[in-house]
């Protein structure tokens, strides 16, 4: 989702490490009344220094954005979301 990746600031002190990969990701459902559940958020690679801020900021991220419910025939769906990025 871009409205995510636009969202997500990176601390001006942070260092980016070009030795390992290094990403946050988030899976989750978007229920049929749009709304969050099954939130899960796991890093790899992270400096611990910010390993808590970036999923802190991504969960935010997630839970604030309004969205909207997948539809098939004009019933709504529930449906399984990912978002990663690479830092």
């Amino acid at each position: 989702n871009k409205k995510l990746r636009k969202n997500l600031i990176i601390p001006k002190d942070y260092v980016i490490k070009n030795d390992n990969i290094t990403l946050i990701s988030a899976n989750f459902i978007i229920n049929r009344f749009g709304k969050i559940d099954s939130l899960v958020i796991f890093s790899q690679n992270l400096d611990e220094k910010y390993n808590s801020y970036f999923e802190h900021h991504m969960k935010e991220s997630i839970l604030n954005t309004k969205w909207k419910p997948i539809q098939l025939y004009g019933i709504n769906l529930n449906t399984k979301e990912s978002f990663t990025t690479f830092l």
